[in-house]
């Protein structure tokens, strides 16, 4: 019997891109089949559906301003603590940073897949705010997983944990 319950969280619509094939993969592979998994979506349709036929779909919004950020936190922390053994797999770094404070302020361990560094994405005024959210997320999390290689190897080159 499952009893353990990965959340799979992300911040897209949940449908498409490589975050979605991505959680599409890792829910069919045979060593996550001893799991239950929940994936939390902006908003649950038919096409969802589809993509993840053996999971249970819970809608939760991770977009978020400086002015609902903590309710986020305490509504995805409710949504935790409806699950005996939840793990939650964080996908991209918005999402990770709602995990980031709910180790902070609940102890609620998660894993952290990045699908790229937002930091390197952004103009030169916001690369070190989103450098520390990213130092932020790899700290708090369980584990930090990689998905390209010259992610991890700039990473590691400087952090020597959670990888």
């Amino acid at each position: 019997m499952k009893n353990k319950t990965i959340l799979h969280l992300q911040s897209g619509d949940g449908n498409e891109g490589g975050i979605a094939n991505y959680i599409s993969l890792l829910m069919n592979s045979t060593e996550m089949k001893k799991y239950s998994h929940i994936v939390v979506v902006k908003k649950i349709y038919k096409k969802l559906y589809l993509k993840y036929p053996l999971s249970q779909l819970i809608e939760f919004n991770c977009e978020y301003s400086f002015i609902n950020f903590f309710k986020r936190v305490f509504k995805l922390r409710n949504i935790c603590s409806t699950n005996q053994y939840p793990l939650i797999h964080s996908h991209a770094l918005r999402a990770g940073l709602i995990c980031a404070f709910l180790k902070i302020f609940f102890n609620i361990d998660f894993i952290h897949t990045n699908h790229g560094l937002r930091f390197k994405q952004k103009n030169i005024y916001k690369v070190l705010f989103y450098f520390l959210i990213e130092i932020l997320v790899l700290i708090c999390s369980t584990n930090y997983v990689c998905i390209r290689n010259k992610d991890f190897i700039y990473l590691r080159s400087f952090i020597k944990f959670n990888f």
